[in-house]
């Protein structure tokens, strides 16, 4: 499932890989200083998904559980809610267009800071 309001106009790839002992994930992609509405995401753990973005600059959040209730309610009360420290950039020039991939599994030496957050803050 997902919520992309801009994929005619997305040309830069993204990928998003989840462990397979950690949940499912709903991830919210939301553009920096922009007022638009956010690509959002259910990706299963231990899947990995693939889609096109539009070019600009995006902040993820991500909530994380395993029975999934809905848009509404996510994965209820046990619902795990976290923000990323990095902004996505989404660019093109003379040499072509830059993605992104993204390992939301937990490991050793990591490079994906994030911060655990409340839902009102999600």
């Amino acid at each position: 499932m997902i919520d992309h309001p801009y994929q005619s106009d997305s040309i830069a790839p993204f990928e998003i890989i989840t462990g397979s002992l950690s949940g499912n994930y709903y991830v919210k992609l939301e553009e920096v200083g922009a007022a638009t509405l956010p690509i959002t995401m259910f990706i299963q753990g231990g899947e990995t998904l693939e889609i096109e973005m539009p070019l600009g600059s995006f902040q993820m959040k991500y909530a994380v559980g395993d029975v999934w209730y809905g848009e509404e309610f996510l994965f209820g009360p046990e619902t795990q809610y976290y923000l990323t420290e990095q902004i996505f950039d989404f660019t093109q020039d003379s040499e072509g267009v830059s993605g992104w991939p993204v390992e939301l599994i937990d490991q050793a030496g990591g490079n994906l800071e994030t911060t655990s957050v409340d839902p009102e803050n999600w």
